[in-house]
């Protein structure tokens, strides 16, 4: 807000009223589950995504997979709305650490261990003020200066993950913050149909030209 005061953190400076504090601090992470032939689906059978269904803030249906999950991992291993999903390692380093916040499809889901769980602590960080940081251009070039290198495959490991800093305001605030960006966001997907509709409307009436079905009366040719 304008005119209001900067107090100086560790992260650098901040908006009165605002915290830093390690991820670790904020939420609960754990690792997925590590594939093998033991996991192939049998009577316990469980879905579980992988790396190919969490985008940057979208989680994909597509593609459904499964894995044998007892019941006494189901109790720890399962997903709940309101987890986020955070990429583990990936050839581009600009993907690494991408986010998304995941909602019960209506069917018991895991996720494979090339993934980081994020449970937030709601007491302090809503979870969709969470995944804007994470999926932020500020930890994108995080990621991109710290992530590990090998045969190709770029990597952050849970420690890095957990020590991250986030910087956040009261809950009030992280509320009125998504509801600003949810809002740019509908106008986004607004401007982009009304372009898109825009093309159409070209491309019907380029095509009409070049055929005859319109013509140009010759007055505007030599206007």
């Amino acid at each position: 807000m304008r005119g209001r005061g900067k107090v100086v953190t560790k992260a650098g400076p901040l908006p009165v009223g605002w915290s830093v504090s390690s991820l670790k601090n904020l939420a609960e992470i754990g690792s997925g589950i590590t594939l093998n032939q033991d996991r192939a689906a049998k009577e316990n059978a469980c879905r579980y995504l992988t790396v190919a269904h969490v985008q940057r803030g979208v989680i994909s249906s597509e593609d459904a997979r499964y894995l044998e999950l007892s019941e006494d991992e189901r109790k720890t291993r399962l997903l709940e709305t309101g987890d986020l999903l955070v990429v583990e390692g990936h050839a581009s380093s600009m993907e690494i650490g991408r986010a998304a916040l995941f909602e019960d499809p209506g069917e018991a889901t895991t996720f494979q261990n090339h993934l980081f769980r994020v449970r937030a602590d709601r007491n302090h960080v809503l979870p969709k003020f969470l995944l804007h940081i994470l999926n932020s251009e500020r930890m994108q070039r995080h990621w991109n200066s710290v992530c590990n290198t090998s045969s190709g495959l770029n990597t952050i490991n849970r420690r890095n993950l957990r020590n991250v800093l986030i910087q956040h305001p009261t809950i009030d605030e992280q509320q009125e913050i998504i509801d600003a960006l949810d809002l740019a966001e509908v106008n986004v997907e607004a401007a982009a149909k009304r372009t898109s509709a825009l093309e159409e409307v070209k491309c019907s009436l380029l095509q009409n030209l070049q055929t005859g079905k319109t013509r140009i009366h010759e007055g505007f040719v030599h206007a």
